[in-house]
């Protein structure tokens, strides 16, 4: 069997892998011509008529197209095709994860026509600047469906912040608290009419929990928690900087713990679980791997690591499998929720 020393260097080894990925790029216009006023719609309305407007939604492909556009709202159908027609001759970067291209969907955009025959293609509804995904409960993981979803409704402050968020409908309560904490934490950039911001109210969004490995969420790894965690797993191999690698582990938690994704959890409680060891804080080592175990993040030779350290440090404690460890000897208990 291999000892806790060996067991370490293979996680070590093994955790550059979950580290070096890249955080979230949304997709970004690099061509969008606006759509000309037509001439069928210009004949039916009055002089003095006021601007008409089409919010259309659509998604973009990996390559940077628009497709599936349709639209949310018009002021008069008569400018809805050509806002179509319009759309689907834009181009964007399309939004990029870890480097990788991917597609996005339900992109939305604001049109206004005036009638001098010119339109402000400046004018657009609100549109999420950042968006930090929910953190998933441990204590609703147990009775969930393998797929959960909860429908937010909240508005946009003319300077781009959500409020009044609440929820419309869940298909779990125990995840409501969830979806409006990371909600709240979300960035828009506001709507805007004659280039002015204004407020945006009325807006809906499903947050989709999921126990598997589709969720898109559980992969994002923000750049700042990837960067401080390869500086603490550093600092892990020096017994000299020991305190260092706990205080930057510490100082992520507080920052960024709360809406941690699946995939920064786990690294998150293997740095952990390295340092702790070395420092001989077995208790609290083992809090951490469990939760690595748990998560379900790691394969193969790392997963392997991870069980035959578990099974070791329970044979120092002298715990059970399931047994609770924060109190044994004189560890220090874990940091709140952990």
């Amino acid at each position: 069997m291999k000892t806790v020393t060996t067991v370490i260097a293979v996680l070590i080894a093994l955790l550059g892998n979950v580290l070096a990925q890249e955080e979230e790029t949304p997709a970004t216009p690099v061509s969008r011509t606006p759509p000309p006023y037509p001439a069928e719609c210009f004949a039916k309305l009055p002089a003095d008529a006021p601007a008409q407007s089409v919010t259309l939604m659509f998604d973009i492909t990996r390559q940077g197209d628009v497709e599936n556009v349709r639209v949310r709202e018009a002021s008069d159908p008569c400018f809805e095709a050509v806002s179509i027609a319009a759309a689907l001759q834009w181009k964007y970067e399309p939004r990029r994860v870890g480097g990788v291209r991917k597609s996005q969907t339900d992109m939305e955009v604001l049109l206004t026509f005036v009638i001098d025959n010119e339109t402000l293609a400046e004018d657009y509804d609100a549109r999420p600047a950042v968006r930090v995904p929910p953190r998933y409960p441990e204590k609703c993981m147990r009775r969930a469906k393998d797929e959960e979803a909860v429908l937010v409704g909240f508005d946009v402050s003319a300077t781009g912040d959500t409020e009044n968020i609440q929820v419309l409908e869940s298909t779990n309560k125990c995840l409501n608290d969830a979806a409006t904490e990371s909600v709240a934490r979300w960035k828009y950039r506001p709507k805007t009419v004659g280039g002015e911001a204004v407020s945006r109210r009325g807006v809906q969004t499903v947050i989709t929990f999921m126990l598997g490995r589709s969720s898109q969420a559980d992969y994002r790894m923000r750049s700042y928690v990837q960067r401080n965690l390869l500086r603490a797993q550093r600092y892990s191999k020096q017994p000299e900087k020991l305190e260092e690698a706990e205080a930057i582990l510490d100082e992520v938690y507080e920052k960024y713990g709360e809406s941690f994704s699946e995939t920064e959890l786990s690294a998150y409680h293997q740095v952990r679980a390295v340092v702790k060891i070395n420092k001989k804080e077995y208790a609290a080592a083992l809090d951490s791997l469990r939760i690595v175990h748990s998560l379900g993040r790691t394969s193969g030779e790392a997963r392997e690591a991870i069980e035959d350290t578990i099974y070791q440090l329970e044979q120092i404690l002298n715990v059970g499998p399931t047994a609770p460890v924060n109190d044994v000897g004189d560890e220090e208990p874990a940091p709140d929720g952990e």
